[in-house]
């Protein structure tokens, strides 16, 4: 269970039975991982959004 999505210039990861996500680079450096306190669950899939003009276009 895991997913990988990019988005503009970066790779955004997660390896669902770990509860990492990361975030890289369009070179593959990663810049920020967390890591999510799982009980009995998994991540399926990771999603990033901006959300810019969602609730209000400005």
């Amino acid at each position: 269970m895991s997913s990988v999505q990019r988005v503009d210039d970066y790779i955004i990861t997660d390896s669902g039975m770990q509860g990492v996500l990361g975030i890289y680079d369009a070179q593959g450096n990663l810049l920020k991982q967390y890591k999510s306190m799982l009980n009995k669950k998994y991540i399926y899939r990771i999603y990033y959004y901006d959300f810019d003009g969602f609730y209000f276009n400005i």
